[in-house]
């Protein structure tokens, strides 16, 4: 997975959709960056009240 995140194509559709991509694309990263945007949105819709189906 690191090599095509780390592809001009890949990031430049990242970048598109506002993601940006870790300068660091290990697994171990990715993983780390994942639960952090995860517990992230996760208060997110807390706050917000959605009601998850």
């Amino acid at each position: 997975m690191a090599k095509v995140i780390a592809t001009p194509e890949v990031a430049k559709r990242f970048a598109g959709v506002g993601v940006a991509v870790p300068a660091d694309t290990s697994s171990s990263a990715l993983r780390a960056v994942l639960k952090e945007d995860f517990a992230r949105w996760e208060e997110v819709v807390e706050r917000a009240g959605v009601d998850l189906q």
